[in-house]
């Protein structure tokens, strides 16, 4: 197993090849680097968040991983700082989520199932507009202050985007920095509090350059550590993010 720091910006795969940087252009000279044949993505994280990215040194170790986040038996765990203070202070959010229209452009949005059965999120649910996914994700609120929260988020499932929306929508307090879902039914800069802009010694017109604060901090892989206990990796919080959290005093 390979595991890269991720920094904000850099692009897993590109499939409209609009992106500037792209990993797996990267790959074949890390490759190199690490005296290996071929390096394989196992996952992806989106371009705005930082931190743990798995990749594979051989197709063996691909199938077993690819395997092991498709079954979700890879804990992880991702620190966040939210607009807006999560209550209550922690909790969990089963909600399915789908993908929707916004004018000509898509992205993913809650779809709570309207059913009184306990069975109701265990399969894909279907209607006019599409595929709904079961979606899980534990939250504990760490630190507050000024409508901020430094937040430990843990999915139990995968869906694309999945922590920004159930923050945004069903929490109401979307990542600090995601300009994608700090509205309902628009794409637009996310409107920040006086109180924010002042620790942030910023004007709203600015805002738009805020970075998504949203980190893959740990991940528990299971079978891979030493005799067969699982493989722990850390990801300390990026600079950007720590002196984010010094302004805002969380």
């Amino acid at each position: 197993i390979v595991a890269i720091d991720k920094p904000h910006g850099l692009v897993t795969t590109d499939a409209d090849g609009n992106a500037k940087v792209v990993l797996t252009n990267l790959l074949p000279g890390l490759s190199q680097a690490l005296r290996v044949e071929k390096l394989y993505t196992v996952h992806r994280l989106d371009r705005d968040t930082t931190g743990i990215l798995l990749l594979a040194s051989n197709q063996t170790v691909a199938n077993k991983l690819n395997k092991l986040f498709l079954d979700h038996e890879i804990q992880k765990k991702y620190m966040v700082i939210t607009k807006g203070i999560p209550s209550p202070r922690e909790g969990t959010i089963d909600i399915p989520m789908c993908e929707k229209s916004i004018g000509d452009r898509q992205r993913m949005a809650l779809r709570p199932v309207l059913s009184h059965s306990p069975d109701s999120l265990k399969s894909a649910k279907y209607n006019a507009k599409g595929k709904s996914f079961k979606a899980i994700t534990h939250f504990w609120v760490k630190t507050t202050n000024a409508g901020t929260a430094f937040v430990e988020l843990e999915p139990e499932t995968g869906v694309r985007h999945q922590l920004r929306v159930h923050l945004s929508e069903g929490l109401d307090c979307p990542v600090l920095g995601d300009h994608k879902y700090s509205h309902a039914e628009k794409f637009a800069p996310q409107k920040l509090s006086q109180d924010i802009l002042n620790l942030l010694a910023i004007k709203q017109s600015k805002a738009r350059n805020i970075p998504m604060h949203l980190h893959a901090a740990f991940m528990a892989i299971p079978g891979f550590g030493q005799e067969g206990q699982p493989l722990c990796i850390n990801s300390p919080l990026p600079r950007f993010f720590r002196y984010t959290m010094k302004k805002l005093k969380l």
